[in-house]
């Protein structure tokens, strides 16, 4: 898995630009725990001495994606006085999440994602890397390992590119907006003509 670097950069990059009125603090810290809510299943393994104990298990599966998903936009207004935001970042984030972890060289079991628990324990990952994964320990020479340090440059140079471009445009990912108005009007004319069936 990535570190909560890439992670942040990513969910950053997607939820990119940050609405007027927002307080900053505010809006990062709530794109950044949701990019990287997933991984609190480390925190029970962390307790217990065992770090990877309860890693890359349900939190990381595309139902608790979409159920995080449905959470977070709900509380949004909560968190933001009322303020709606569109529901395409909401997903995004946490499936951005699965998305760079199977991306990332996995060296403890289980191996991949069980992206469909819970109907199937099967776990899933791509047959290549792109990211390396952390050494991940309790003990401080194994987190602030070298090759801790290597794989934390390497999130960098791949990820900060995205996350700058993003950051840089006007509508950030907007672009993105006309699209997913497209997949949601098709939708609906598909669901419509069935009825009428």
């Amino acid at each position: 898995m990535p570190s909560p670097v890439a992670h942040s950069l990513v969910s950053m990059a997607l939820v990119a630009p940050k609405p007027e009125k927002e307080p900053w603090v505010k809006w990062v810290g709530f794109w950044v725990v949701m990019g990287n809510f997933a991984d609190l299943d480390f925190i029970p393994g962390i307790l217990i001495g065992a770090p990877s104990r309860f890693h890359h298990g349900l939190s990381h599966s595309l139902l608790f994606a979409v159920s995080l998903a449905v959470v977070a936009y709900l509380l949004y207004p909560a968190f933001f006085k009322g303020h709606r935001a569109a529901c395409w970042p909401f997903l995004a984030v946490p499936f951005s999440h699965l998305f760079l972890d199977m991306m990332t060289r996995d060296t403890v079991a289980p191996y991949g994602l069980p992206l469909f628990w819970p109907f199937s324990h099967h776990t899933v990952r791509f047959p290549f890397w792109v990211f390396l994964n952390m050494n991940r320990g309790t003990r401080f020479h194994i987190l602030f390992s070298w090759h801790n340090l290597a794989a934390l440059c390497l999130e960098v140079v791949l990820t900060f590119p995205f996350f700058a471009w993003a950051m840089s445009r006007r509508d950030g990912l907007n672009l993105l907006k006309p699209a997913w108005r497209k997949v949601v009007r098709d939708a609906r004319r598909w669901i419509r003509k069935k009825g009428t069936v």
